[in-house]
């Protein structure tokens, strides 16, 4: 390899030495954590929430509000101001205002549809905001577990999306970057990261780890009832901790024909065995996660193993802001790689293109 790709920049070889200091950081964190488990350290540990009171009608009942809440402002856009404005420019510049304007509008809708959505649940379910999710009793922890998340997880994800590209030979594919070859650039880049940096993580997040994750956990392990599947539960009480403590119990309640001790640990009356939230929720919402992404060429079957990491961290902490963390990284990490490519004049390009320049500038270093 003696030529840069695509005549890289002084900006792109910068962006191909981030790309390399991001995965030997990855490689350092991967061998101190290693180091950690083989010394007997512990993984996250299953802090004290309530089980999700909400159930499927609520969250169908979210995503139709999503789905109208676009369409509502859309049309609202359109009929006050925008239809008239196009009328006054180039017609060769009105589909381009036009996709700005379907982007801004889309995501200001999405995060009105989340705070609607938030605001409904706690009212139908007398929930607090922690049972949604948005605690931020805990934010420095948070933080340091979402960063550290991000680094382990964020460049095997880029090498995995990267190399099905290469090697399956599929374009990869996403309307944002659509857009962005369109026109006006920096423009449609400042709506795009708007979409794709701000608003898609922390919604994405609310809908698949809060709503979803949350409710199939309330399910699980526990006697099977459509009522609470479908509606919830109002009066659940307990609150679910893992591993149990060595203290006495405090209190215990009956549920469902089990004995809980507040703030500890569920047991069974019979056996005291310490039950533990399953793994399948997190699997279940980590693959949805990713098969909504099923348009944009191969990035679906990386995505699958960034929702399993994100449910993951969702089940842990019982909180938004780790995963939004680590999914606000990843979608960061790739507007920033296609901003440095537009300010070098060089044609959009995807994240398999970012380590042909990361490999190129070992190239050169060696």
């Amino acid at each position: 390899m003696d030529t840069a790709p695509q005549n890289a920049s002084p900006l792109l070889i910068l962006f191909g030495l981030f790309i390399l200091a991001m995965m030997f950081g990855s490689f350092l964190a991967w061998i101190a954590t290693i180091s950690w488990l083989r010394l007997g350290g512990g993984t996250l540990p299953l802090e004290p929430r309530r089980p999700a009171r909400w159930g499927l009608l609520h969250i169908v009942g979210v995503f139709v509000v999503f789905s109208f809440m676009g369409s509502f402002l859309m049309m609202l856009t359109k009929s006050l101001f925008l239809n008239d404005y196009l009328t006054t420019i180039p017609e060769n510049q009105r589909e381009n205002i036009s996709q700005m304007a379907s982007m801004v509008v889309a995501s200001a809708a999405q995060l009105a549809a989340m705070i609607f959505g938030t605001l409904w649940i706690a009212m139908l379910t007398r929930g607090k905001i922690s049972d949604l999710g948005w605690s931020t009793k805990h934010a420095p922890y948070d933080i340091i577990v979402g960063l550290g998340a991000a680094i382990l997880f964020l460049p095997i994800i880029q090498i995995l999306m990267a190399t099905l590209v290469f090697t399956l030979d599929m374009e990869y594919t996403h309307p944002l970057l659509d857009a962005l070859k369109s026109g006006p650039i920096w423009l449609l880049y400042g709506c795009a990261v708007f979409a794709a940096v701000i608003v898609a993580p922390i919604t994405e997040e609310f809908l698949f780890r809060v709503l979803l994750q949350g409710m199939l956990e309330a399910n699980a392990g526990r006697t099977f009832s459509w009522r609470r599947l479908l509606v919830g539960e109002r009066e659940v009480a307990e609150i679910i901790a893992e591993p149990i403590s060595d203290s006495p119990p405090a209190t215990l309640a009956a549920i469902d024909g089990k004995d809980f001790i507040r703030g500890v640990q569920p047991v069974t009356s019979s056996t005291r065995e310490m039950p533990h939230v399953p793994y399948w929720p997190m699997l279940l919402s980590g693959a949805l996660f990713g098969l909504a992404h099923y348009g944009y060429g191969p990035s679906w079957l990386p995505l699958i193993l960034m929702g399993w990491v994100l449910g993951y961290l969702y089940r842990c902490t019982h909180r938004i802001w780790p995963c939004w963390i680590v999914h606000i990284s990843l979608n960061a990490i790739s507007m920033i790689g296609f901003g440095l490519q537009i300010l070098s004049g060089n044609s959009l390009e995807t994240p398999q293109a970012w380590l042909d320049t990361a490999m190129w500038v070992v190239h050169l270093i060696y």
